[in-house]
């Protein structure tokens, strides 16, 4: 064989060997991509990001369906930062399109996935898309919106940005919101060609139920304009207003001032706020804002003072230690308890001889004291327990407090047990209070609040539906009927004339509450409140306003009554309901401040209610309608 065959063939080999090489390679690559499909999930988790596609959350509507809560398609961008190349010339399209500083863009630029937390226009969503780099997408999500924040407030509540709600409806009832999470699949790469942008759904998601409140939008709006224009008047601590139907205890409107607006929880609610929180540190303002975000309606307690006097003139009725001709006798003090002595706010020209009906008119604390004493503690306590005081009301809102309860009959001592009966030595939250007043004037029955009418999916059909549920019959019809009288006699004559609106039937209470303030009750610092019912002679609606720490005027009937008149004017009027009778018109004289102490008090009469004296829970769901009370008869139907 000469040697120019040799090379030959030697070159064959090679070409051979070599086209052998090629074949395997080529043969793995086709085994590899094609083949083998656990290598092909490997590749393609490196160039795919999965991550959760929200759903669209359940509506929040009034009765009528007026949307509270709703949610909108918006844009979210998502950054690979491992895959953005150039990321100091990303960092500056950011910045220029988003209206972002460095510091912002150098957090999004770090780690391996981060979702930019800024909403985004639809211009800017294409701005983004449209630069040049791996590792940047562009989606659509859900988001919360509000069409009005300070009418849903801290009781519609709101969501964070993970769309878990956090407060109020939202927070009590998120898993019927919330729907099915679906999932989305984000692509950096394609082929080894960077692409900007990217989405493949992988399944969708499931649209929540939608909750449908008993409330009135409508009179919300009025309750909120109102409010808002007396808040920045008196401009008192907080204030809750609340209004309920009392034949089945449906609340029509709930809200809690400063407004708190739910498109924007994390802002103050006041300019005052505002400046404050940019002050804090981050853990002072976290505790801040869950303080803005608690609701007084339901979650705050007060002394209710003297509007607790309808609770003790009713149990008195009631077991018949009082009735309409019963005659007290107020000299301005009471000076039997030792080491106290217990004032009438109207000590210096005392009411003498006044019957039930003026007690209640002129809120005589002497009167008052001398009808929870010919009740007794023990029956005190019982009526006390069966309108609902000491345990939540179980409205179906988030956190509602309990309240704080009396020592029991054995052990409360004479100073707070004469004080009780005008609504001191008791803490109660407004809801509490308006429902137990509900219960006085509805024919005697106390339900449960109900603030959630029912629950539908997406299809509009009804999953659950939240009938009224009454509780217990605490009073007969007859007392009933004589509360209301004696409400709209307050009301037309009383000390309550601050609700007064000619022509139309009114009842109502005030109550104004000192403060106890560094180990004495004050006279400057109140508690102002005002339960009014309409039309006294068949209640409708019954409306609580309870105003903290009022500026000016301190009193119920100068702070909170104006207010529900105004808000029930309002009300008046969308109802169309025209005038009943002609009644005659009432002098309101604005001087008057019932249930405060006199300018020369000095002396403290109670002592400060402690909330580790609270009392166990006596469970009244034992006592059916009709059924004798403990030591003592029910009188009612």
């Amino acid at each position: 064989m000469d040697k120019k065959t040799n090379v030959t063939i030697r070159i064959g080999v090679l070409l051979g060997l070599c086209g052998l090489f090629v074949l395997i390679i080529l043969g793995r690559l086709f085994w590899l991509q094609l083949m083998n499909t656990e290598y092909k999930q490997q590749m393609l988790e490196l160039t795919r990001k999965t991550v959760d596609l929200y759903p669209e959350r359940g509506q929040i509507v009034d009765k009528d369906g007026y949307v509270f809560a709703y949610d909108e398609k918006a844009f979210v961008l998502y950054l690979f930062p491992q895959e953005i190349e150039d990321k100091g010339g990303v960092a500056k399209q950011l910045q220029n399109i988003l209206g972002v500083d460095e510091q912002k863009t150098s957090e999004w630029l770090t780690g391996n996935f981060t979702t930019a937390d800024v909403e985004i226009s639809a211009e800017q969503a294409e701005q983004l898309m449209a630069i040049e780099s791996g590792g940047i997408s562009v989606i659509t999500q859900n988001q919360r919106r509000y069409p009005d924040g300070k009418l849903s407030g801290a009781v519609v509540g709101f969501t964070n940005r993970e769309q878990i709600g956090t407060v109020g409806i939202e927070s009590y009832y998120d898993r019927e919101l919330q729907g099915v999470m679906g999932k989305t699949q984000l692509y950096s790469y394609s082929g080894g060609i960077p692409v900007p942008y990217q989405q493949e759904e992988v399944y969708p998601s499931q649209k929540g139920n939608t909750i449908r409140l008993t409330i009135d939008a409508e009179l919300q709006k009025i309750m909120l304009e109102e409010g808002q224009k007396a808040y920045e008047e008196m401009t008192p601590k907080k204030m809750s207003i609340i209004a309920m139907d009392p034949n089945d205890g449906r609340i029509l409107g709930m809200l809690d001032f400063p407004a708190l607006d739910a498109n924007e929880p994390l802002e103050g609610r006041t300019p005052e706020e505002k400046e404050e929180l940019e002050t804090l540190t981050d853990d002072r303002r976290l505790e801040k804002q869950f303080q803005m975000w608690r609701s007084f309606s339901f979650q705050d307690i007060y002394e209710p003072g003297s509007v607790f006097k309808v609770i003790t003139a009713a149990a008195a009725y009631e077991e018949g230690t009082a009735d309409e001709d019963t005659v007290y006798h107020c000299d301005g003090l009471v000076t039997d308890i030792p080491g106290v002595t217990i004032r009438c706010w109207r000590y210096d020209d005392p009411h003498g001889d006044i019957d039930f009906t003026e007690a209640m008119d002129e809120s005589c604390n002497v009167a008052f004291v001398e009808m929870i004493r010919t009740l007794g503690k023990e029956k005190a306590r019982t009526y006390m327990e069966a309108f609902g005081f000491g345990e939540i009301t179980n409205i179906g809102l988030p956190s509602e407090a309990e309240g704080i309860m009396p020592e029991g009959p054995a052990s409360i001592n004479e100073a707070t047990f004469a004080t009780n009966s005008y609504g001191h030595g008791v803490a109660v939250t407004p809801l509490q209070m308006l429902n137990a007043i509900a219960a006085t004037v509805n024919g005697g029955t106390l339900f449960q609040p109900q603030i959630v009418q029912e629950i539908t999916d997406e299809q509009g059909q009804v999953k659950e539906s939240f009938q009224p549920k009454p509780l217990r019959r605490v009073l007969a019809q007859e007392t009933s009927e004589a509360m209301r009288r004696v409400l709209q006699h307050g009301v037309e004559h009383g000390t309550a004339d601050g609700g007064f609106i000619p022509g139309y039937k009114v009842g109502g209470k005030t109550g104004t509450t000192v403060k106890f303030i560094d180990g004495a009750y004050t006279q400057d610092i109140v508690v102002g409140s005002f339960v009014g019912v309409y039309p006294a002679d068949n209640p409708e609606i019954a409306m609580l306003v309870v105003v903290d720490e009022p500026n000016a005027y301190p009193s119920g009937n100068t702070t909170a009554a104006p207010l529900a008149r105004k808000i029930l004017e309002r009300y008046i009027a969308l109802r169309g309901d025209e005038p009943t009778e002609e009644l005659p018109e009432t002098e309101f004289d604005p001087t008057v401040v019932e249930g405060a102490l006199p300018a020369n008090a000095d002396e403290s009469i109670l002592e400060e209610p402690d909330e580790e004296e609270i009392q166990e829970e006596i469970p009244f769901d034992e006592m059916d309608e009709g059924e004798p009370m403990e030591d003592g008869e029910n009188q009612g139907e």
